[in-house]
């Protein structure tokens, strides 16, 4: 079919009447800031607390380092005398005999000590802020990745009412009904997914704030095989 066929058809299929009060059925999902939130929270992800690891490393170079040393010294004392003893007399010289004495002493001292040490240049230039700004640009980015997925699932959801029914009234309109219905089955397992996922990555929120038939193409399809 030739584009301009195409257009032809789709403006006639939006001019016909919509179906029974059951395709008209309101579909209600929550705002996608709300669903954001949920997802965000879910991951744990916190900006305010990254940016506070950032002021409590500038912080940190004002906070002294301490430092405790314990000792312990020993000492061996000996002293060694020898007295030799010499008598000069009428009858010659007498050596002896030997006196001496021998004495060991032993002592320990114990040291103790406490110092506070500060790293004032970290105040200037602190590798910890460094390594803070990080992981910040790292938590931003990974937050930026989630929002990007929450909205692509999101509007995936919201769009597959419409066209689903937009698909569905093109197949009363075209008698070669297979493609179209083929593309209808395949809206229903997109949404299906991504209602799966924006209901992983909150935790089980979204799927409870839904309401309507969002997904639920299977009535439809059934309806229009049968024409």
């Amino acid at each position: 079919m030739h584009f301009p066929g195409i257009i032809l058809l789709i403006a006639a299929a939006l001019a016909q009447p919509h179906g029974s009060s059951e395709s008209q059925r309101a579909v209600m999902l929550p705002p996608v800031a709300e669903v954001q939130r949920q997802a965000v929270a879910n991951a744990r992800i916190d900006l305010a607390e990254a940016s506070s690891w950032k002021r409590r490393a500038r912080q940190a170079a004002y906070v002294p380092r301490l430092q405790l040393e314990y000792g312990r010294r020993m000492r061996n004392v000996v002293d060694v005398n020898v007295n030799d003893n010499v008598y000069v007399g009428a009858s010659g010289v007498v050596v002896g005999p030997e006196d001496g004495t021998y004495s060991s002493n032993q002592t320990g001292d114990n040291s103790f000590g406490v110092r506070a040490i500060w790293e004032l240049r970290d105040a200037v230039f602190n590798t910890d802020v460094l390594a803070a700004s990080a992981e910040m640009r790292n938590i931003a980015r990974e937050r930026n990745a989630l929002i990007a997925e929450v909205n692509k699932r999101y509007y995936v959801v919201e769009s597959t009412p419409a066209e689903v029914a937009l698909l569905a009234r093109l197949v009363q309109l075209n008698p070669r009904k297979d493609k179209a219905m083929h593309e209808i089955f395949l809206r229903g397992v997109a949404c299906e997914e991504s209602i799966a996922e924006l209901d992983a990555l909150t935790g089980g929120w979204f799927r409870s704030q839904v309401e309507g038939p969002v997904c639920e193409i299977d009535k439809i399809s059934k309806k229009e095989a049968k024409r």
